[in-house]
Formats: structure tokens, sequence, C-alpha cells
């Protein structure tokens, strides 16, 4: 039984048009495909203004998945008619060259310089200028997403900071070593306000616990037991309040 080679196209190239369109394919992307291809690749036009490269016989499986889609619908039809009707075969030479039809250099704006990205089981063609755009774009929205969200944190950290204001939260218990600001809500809620009223409780009044009274056992809910605090972790925060109270 003959192992398949695991397809598998990655990083980036550079490579030219001749004066017939054609574009040497990467040597480490023919080295890795499959002898059952045959050296051959189905070119189309990519959802982005790009050209796909698939292998023979991955673009096999392209149309089986493509057969499943129902022809009544009318997007299913133009889904498959953008997929299939630019699609061609082309089998690169003994200098790894395939030629690139004129339609779909004309579609993805390639006139000489080509950048060849790998993605995994396919191969993209770009035009350098639009890829770079692209990646420009795609860096700017991520840094306008990060700021975004650093803005929504400060506004945030500020609406909580003027609800323990208004529920008249102590600035020595705001301050408390190892408190957060979800747990100063709660015990403001709670009317425990003040640092002094914090260091009295014990570690199950804040996580929780079972007593019992006359034999019967029942449940004590504790005042931060949505936090799933630890016994040594509540007991840290008591200790805490305490050293400074009773320092």
């Amino acid at each position: 039984m003959t192992n398949k080679l695991h397809i598998s196209f990655t990083g980036e190239y550079h490579n030219s048009l001749d004066t017939k369109n054609r574009l040497n394919i990467p040597a480490k992307f023919r080295k890795v495909l499959d002898p059952v291809n045959d050296r051959t690749f189905v070119i189309t036009r990519g959802f982005d203004k790009c050209l796909v490269l698939y292998p023979l016989e991955d673009w096999s499986k392209v149309e089986e998945q493509l057969s499943k889609l129902s022809s009544i619908r009318g997007r299913h039809r133009s889904f498959v008619r953008s997929v299939t009707r630019y699609a061609t075969s082309v089998q690169y030479d003994g200098q790894g060259r395939i030629q690139i039809p004129d339609s779909l250099l004309i579609y993805s704006s390639i006139k000489k310089e080509v950048a060849v990205i790998g993605m995994i089981n396919k191969i993209e063609l770009w035009d350098p200028s639009i890829i770079s755009k692209i990646d420009a774009i795609d860096e700017d929205t991520a840094k306008e997403l990060i700021t975004r969200s650093k803005e929504t944190l400060v506004k945030e950290k500020e609406a909580i900071s003027q609800k323990l204001k208004d529920l008249g939260v102590e600035e020595a218990l705001i301050n408390l070593k190892g408190m957060t600001q979800g747990m100063l809500v709660i015990l403001g809620q709670k009317n425990i306000k003040k640092l002094s009223d914090f260091a009295d409780l014990s570690s199950d009044e804040l996580i929780g616990g079972y007593d019992e009274k006359k034999g019967v056992k029942f449940k004590i809910e504790g005042y931060l037991e949505e936090f799933a605090l630890t016994k040594n972790e509540a007991d840290d925060l008591i200790i805490n309040a305490r050293n400074v109270v009773f320092k």
C-alpha cells in the first residue's frame, strides 16, 4: 500500500510572470504535491481578489461538496457557478511553470509580480500591492479592536468605581489586597462597606458552608460564594483586613 504525502502548503514566495503568462510554482510546493495529482492543479477565482490553485485530487473533493448543494436554490446555483465557471486545470512543466489564463489575470489584477501564498491545502496567487493593502487593513483593524477593548475596560472600571462610590464603600476596603471590583460591589450591596466590617467576618461567611441546629443541617450562603474562593483565599483576605484594622 502506497503512503500518500501529506499536503501542507505554507509560506509566502514572490515570483514573476514571464512573457507567456507562465508562473513558477515554488519547489517547496511542488515537492509536497502527491504524485497522484500528476503535476496538475485546478486554478480558479478566489473569494477575495486573488486566484486559487487546488491540487487536482483536492479539487475533486471540492466538486463533490458542490454537487451536494441544492440546484433548486438560486443562492446555491450562484455559488456553484462562481466557483466552477472559471476553473481550469493547469499542469506545470519541466521547469515548474504553469500558464495562467488571461481572464484570471484580469480578475486578480496580476500584471507581472505575484505573491504565492500557501494556504495548507491550496495555494493563493495575489498581486503584491493588493495583499499588502489587505494586510495593512487587517493590522489596522486589529489595532482598532484592541483600542476599543481597552476603552471599554476603562469605561467599565469607571462605571464600577462610580457604583462603589454610590454604595458608600470605604476607600480602605477598596484598596484591600486581593479584593476585586466585583467582590466590592457584592459586599457593598450586602451593607459591608467598611474595612472593619469585613475584618469581623469569618471565611465561612465569605465562601459559604454548613451549620447544624437542633440536629438539622442547613447551608450558609457566603457573601462571595459566586467567586468560588477557596478557604485559604478567603482566610487571606480576612487576615489582610485584620492586619490593617488591628495593627
